[in-house]
């Protein structure tokens, strides 16, 4: 009997135990969930009675609040009825509510805005098939596209990348932009307040509001298409290095002169501006001095230069594996590096001595192989090996051998 006493004894002092280190985990939780960066009261978003962001900032920062809060309070649940009376727990809860305050205070903004925006929607619905009937849709074959490539010149980062390089694709997009400013200015058309009034599916084109976006920025938005053009003039010296990070092969299929880096020549000055003004004059602005855009291309061809440095210090001289040193790609491949450098001299050429077959049910119809020659330009510290690619065809019963090598970029690389 008193063996059974013991054991149950010892039973019930297991319990609480056990109990107390479950709720320590949740204490322990608890308090990390209020230290989390998602919890924090941010008063450079929220000042506690008006967002001092964006919209969209405003809903990315109240949506991780409140995912936060939300797990923060059903950690909470967890706890016993015994432990929230602890002095410890009661003061987190306090801390919690203050979170819950935080919460509700930006729930009441969005319900404020929410009136707001569905005010303008009211006011704009009247106008939306109109605005599209009349303006996006009124030459849909030729002036819709335009329209959108306008919008992502604004919307999606276009003033930095996006280019137009003739004439013609100016003067469409000057029009398209002289509509839209007509347009827009009408009085019946500047209902078109905030994004989405107007119902529409997935392409921004068909929102009147990002259309009126474009309204105001004709000057902008066409000296950014003809600025971005005018820097492409230093696309030929490699895709990924112009944006200052390291490549092995440079994407520029036959490479380029290291001594074209190191300034902008006459020659390339005068066939910028033959290629620039014209674009100036069908944008009806006027010409610019391009000292700015001469300054600009150095400092690209600065970064490339530097991108060459480092990965060819950093590349071994040589071929990279052991290739043939007799095939007809290498002579393919040599036509086609003397047709763009009369004068290059040619250290070794090799071929892969592999190929990589295409099929078709089955049945090969085209294989591919490549050839590298190691060469040097005059003048200049490096060495380039080139790779090429000459491909065979099938004709029914063979292989073909093929007339011409396609170039695939270049790799710097010490002479020796």
């Amino acid at each position: 009997m008193k063996r059974v006493i013991l054991l149950g004894a010892i039973l019930v002092m297991a319990w609480p135990t056990q109990t107390m280190a479950v709720n320590e985990v949740h204490v322990k939780k608890i308090k990390k969930l209020l230290l989390h960066p998602d919890l924090k009261e941010d008063k450079a978003i929220f000042d506690g009675k008006a967002f001092k962001v964006s919209d969209d900032d405003a809903l990315a920062y109240s949506n991780k609040f409140n995912s936060r809060y939300n797990e923060l309070s059903s950690t909470f649940r967890r706890l016993s009825r015994g432990d929230l009376g602890l002095p410890e727990i009661q003061a987190l809860i306090k801390q919690k509510n203050a979170k819950y305050d935080w919460s509700a205070a930006m729930a009441k903004v969005f319900k404020a805005k929410r009136k707001i925006f569905n005010d303008q929607r009211e006011a704009a619905s009247g106008q939306c098939s109109p605005f599209r009937d009349n303006v996006i849709n009124a030459n849909k074959r030729e002036m819709k596209p335009t329209f959108a490539r306008l919008i992502s010149m604004i919307d999606f980062d276009g003033m930095k990348k996006e280019f137009l390089e003739t004439p013609k694709q100016i003067t469409r997009h000057r029009k398209a932009l002289e509509i839209i400013d007509r347009e827009c200015a009408k009085a019946e058309y500047k209902v078109f307040v905030a994004k989405g009034l107007c119902r529409y599916n997935s392409q921004p084109v068909d929102d009147p509001y990002r259309v009126c976006q474009v309204a105001g920025k004709k000057e902008k938005i066409l000296s950014a298409y003809i600025s971005n053009f005018g820097k492409r003039a230093v696309a030929g010296l490699g895709g990924k290095a112009r944006e200052g990070k390291d490549v092995d092969y440079y994407p520029h299929p036959m490479g380029f002169r290291y001594k074209a880096l190191l300034s902008v020549g006459a020659e390339e000055k005068k066939s910028y501006s033959k290629r620039v003004l014209p674009l100036y004059k069908a944008a009806g602005i006027a010409s610019p001095d391009l000292k700015p855009a001469w300054e600009e291309i150095f400092q690209l061809k600065t970064k490339v230069k530097e991108s060459v440095d480092k990965a060819a210090k950093a590349n071994k001289p040589g071929f990279l594996f052991k290739g043939k040193k007799s095939h007809y790609s290498i002579r393919l491949a040599k036509k086609l590096l003397k047709s763009h450098y009369r004068k290059a001299k040619i250290s070794k050429a090799i071929y892969s001595n592999k190929w990589l077959v295409k099929t078709r049910f089955g049945r090969p119809y085209e294989r591919t192989t490549q050839a590298y020659i190691l060469f040097q330009l005059k003048g200049d510290p490096w060495c380039m090996t080139g790779k090429f690619f000459v491909t065979e065809k099938h004709d029914g019963k063979r292989m073909k051998k093929a007339r011409s090598a396609l170039a695939g970029g270049v790799r710097f690389q010490p002479c020796r």
